[in-house]
């Protein structure tokens, strides 16, 4: 009897009859539940957005300001560009376990979405990072500089300043992709029930305004100088109330697909 009753709850099962409530979580049994892992992508985003911030914005910015003193600069304050450069790959780090975190939430509901998304954001997590020499470049430039007698100390600085604008093209190439991960993360939001709507919203808005400021800047680099940092604010401040909302509220251990 037991036999029969099993046979037939698994035949209407297939038949849309009922639904197997083990395929709606995101999480399988066993492994840390849904609200745990939401937990982990807000603090690890957290930790990435503060530590981006105060390196690009608290150091770079600060210090190459000005892009003919840029690489004066960046050697009279060594310690703090170097701090910098450690911001930035903790930056690097977290990011891309916290979008790792939300593909593992978000896949069972917008599998196509989470996707893309996973994929923009380690397109741009792989450039940013291979743009770590250029950081670097004025201290490589003036340690080559003691070896050889070959360039002056103006030429040594055009070339530390052209290395760093190599740089800034390069983050400008990585935002357009952190664009579309904030834009499919944000579609994928407001398609499922990870968080509330209007942050879904907000998230594809800030990727929006992310990939519009990297175009501006390609064709007009002095109007991008303008715009700034308006047309990056929606993107942090999505990213700020999402990491946040999923820290402090995290996402029910259950979500239908």
């Amino acid at each position: 009897m037991a036999c029969q009753y099993g046979r037939k709850r698994n035949e209407v099962a297939r038949a849309g009859g009922w639904t197997d409530m083990r395929k709606t979580s995101t999480i399988p049994s066993g492994h840390l539940s849904a609200s745990r892992l939401a937990r982990l992508a807000g603090l690890l985003s957290l930790v990435s957005l503060t530590a981006g911030i105060s390196s690009e914005f608290g150091v770079v910015a600060t210090l190459t300001s000005d892009p003919a003193a840029a690489a004066q600069n960046i050697m009279d304050a060594e310690a703090l560009y170097r701090l910098g450069f450690i911001g930035n790959f903790v930056d690097y780090v977290c990011y891309a376990a916290a979008t790792l975190l939300l593909y593992v939430l978000l896949k069972a509901q917008t599998p196509i979405l989470a996707l893309f998304g996973l994929a923009a954001s380690l397109l741009a997590t792989a450039v940013v990072a291979s743009l770590a020499v250029q950081y670097l470049a004025p201290f490589i430039v003036a340690k080559a500089g003691t070896n050889t007698d070959a360039f002056d100390a103006a030429e040594l600085q055009a070339l530390s300043a052209v290395l760093l604008g190599v740089r800034g093209a390069g983050a400008n190439v990585a935002m357009v992709f952190f664009g579309f991960h904030l834009l499919f993360v944000g579609l994928a939001i407001m398609r499922s029930r990870l968080a509330p709507w209007a942050l879904g919203a907000l998230s594809s808005l800030g990727g929006a305004c992310f990939i519009a400021n990297s175009v501006v800047a390609f064709a007009s680099p002095s109007t991008a100088s303008h715009l700034i940092p308006y047309s990056l604010a929606p993107g942090i401040l999505g990213q700020a109330l999402l990491a946040l909302w999923l820290l402090a509220i995290g996402v029910p251990n259950r979500v239908a697909p």
